[in-house]
């Protein structure tokens, strides 16, 4: 986390003011079922010590169109953990056709499933909105 970030300051440093620190997991053996193991945990620590939006890659950190047991895409799961964690920006694969997809198909979602992708997300920010005017009141 600390090589990330002090690459990514370092480039904004030197004059780019369009850096984006995007969380999208790491490789272990505690990852599976998905590509990589997310902790969202760290999402506000990263906020803290940096001035960059923080960015979340649901897509390729799960690497899959799995459903939990609920019926809901572990995608959607992913990324609602990210917005109320405090994610500025969300990056999720669409395809018209996932099975085409010349790269990472198999966790694109369709053009069809944006509309309840835009309905859960905003459940997901209006959450993550009324945490943070819980705590400006105290």
């Amino acid at each position: 986390m600390n090589e990330s970030l002090n690459a990514a300051e370092y480039l904004a440093s030197e004059g780019n003011n369009q850096v984006i620190f995007c969380l999208r997991g790491v490789k272990t053996s505690f990852n599976a079922p998905h590509r990589n193991m997310v902790d969202f945990a760290h999402l506000p620590i990263v906020k803290r010590l940096t001035r960059m939006p923080v960015c979340i890659d649901s897509s390729h950190s799960l690497g899959t169109r799995e459903k939990s047991s609920d019926g809901i895409m572990d995608i959607m799961h992913s990324t609602s953990q990210g917005i109320i964690a405090g994610a500025n920006m969300v990056l999720v694969d669409f395809h018209p056709v996932p099975s085409e997809a010349l790269v990472d198909g198999p966790q694109a979602l369709t053009l069809n499933e944006l509309p309840e992708f835009i309905q859960d997300t905003i459940i997901s920010r209006e959450a993550y909105e009324k945490r943070v005017a819980i705590w400006k009141e105290n």
